[in-house]
């Protein structure tokens, strides 16, 4: 829903009969008044660039995509340009809920900034609040069957640099971890080549955080009934 704006506009609509649409859009606008879904709060943009688009298909599922998007919040929290693209398609009563989302590049504090004008599931919001989370994410490839807050069938593949985040709970915190992950509910992998990092474990490790010079080689893990199967390749800790 776009309240407001002032710039230019390009539009292209697709229809094909009463089953499928589709609609796309060139923008470059400033001050910016937009509400991403419905139940959501108002965003608020200095500026706005890119292209975005949306399309529906026999009245089911529902994608949105956005090509080289940039903006300013009244805020002062910046998008670089990205791309992105996401698939919602609901439960009809013989298939659960379904989603996809993938995103070329991503600052994960400039996205904690933003959670609350855009559908996050709950506890992903609550994560991100409890772990202050901070580096970057290239090449999402995130989708899921069921219930987002407590999905059925999951899977995420991305590469990540720099990452840092407060231990929470039982999760350990950590800062500069380099690498790429790809996991499931079945089980994942993770490849490690950071350098300067720190872990901190709290109530194992009383010196927490504990500093690192090198953190490198595999990482995987699968889960079986009532427990969790881990194994390492090539693991250097300096």
């Amino acid at each position: 829903e776009l309240r407001s704006g002032k710039g230019g506009v390009r539009l292209w609509v697709t229809l094909d009969g009463k089953s499928s649409s589709e609609a796309t859009v060139d923008v470059a606008l400033s001050q910016v008044a937009m509400r991403v879904a419905k139940g959501l709060p108002l965003l608020e943009l200095d500026t706005l660039q890119g292209r975005l688009g949306a399309s529906q298909s026999e009245g089911r599922s529902f994608e949105v995509f956005g090509r080289n998007v940039a903006f300013r919040t009244r805020g002062g929290v910046t998008l670089p340009p990205t791309d992105f693209r996401a698939l919602w398609q609901p439960e009809d009563g013989q298939t659960p809920q379904q989603g996809e989302m993938e995103v070329t590049a991503l600052d994960i504090a400039r996205l904690a900034q933003l959670t609350e004008f855009f559908p996050f599931p709950r506890a992903a919001r609550e994560r991100l609040a409890a772990t202050d989370p901070r580096g970057s994410v290239h090449n999402l490839k995130l989708a899921w069957t069921g219930d987002p807050d407590n999905p059925r069938l999951y899977s995420v593949r991305a590469g990540f640099s720099k990452l840092a985040a407060r231990a929470n709970n039982r999760i350990p915190g950590f800062s500069g971890l380099t690498g790429r992950i790809e996991a499931s509910d079945r089980g994942g992998s993770i490849v490690l080549g950071s350098e300067k990092a720190e872990i901190e474990l709290p109530g194992i490790l009383p010196e927490s955080p504990v500093p690192l010079d090198t953190l490198a080689g595999g990482i995987n893990w699968k889960f079986v009934p009532d427990q969790l199967e881990l194994g390492f390749k090539s693991l250097s800790v300096a």
